[in-house]
């Protein structure tokens, strides 16, 4: 009988660090692209609009970094759709956040005459 692979503990890497562990490694000591979001003029009020938006129309909302540190990933999950952007920059997530609003106004306007 084959021998069953250990499978790695959810969400721990290999070398025994966390997933937030590593991305909080990750931010500290990135220096350069998307690297730098602490820098980013990211305007705090339309992010959380768009994400609350996102929400109350029933999606899920993911934000991550992709492997090599170049970009930072918005995913939104729609039921069994994905929808996920790239950005690199300020404009780029600002860009991000006003397609999430555009794409969940319709949604949340027939929620509301619905109730």
């Amino acid at each position: 009988m084959p021998r069953r692979k250990t499978i790695p503990q959810a969400g721990v890497h290999q070398d025994g660090a966390t997933r937030a562990a590593a991305a909080r490694a990750w931010f500290s000591t990135a220096d350069s692209g998307a690297s730098e979001v602490g820098k980013w003029d990211i305007k705090t009020d339309r992010t959380a609009q768009a994400i609350l938006a996102v929400l109350g129309a029933g999606c899920a909302v993911m934000l991550g970094v992709t492997r090599d540190g170049g970009a930072v990933h918005v995913t939104v999950y729609d039921g069994d759709e994905k929808h996920r952007v790239y950005v690199a920059d300020s404009v780029e997530w600002d860009d991000a956040m006003d397609s999430m609003l555009a794409a969940t106004r319709p949604r949340l306007h027939i929620a509301a005459a619905a109730d």
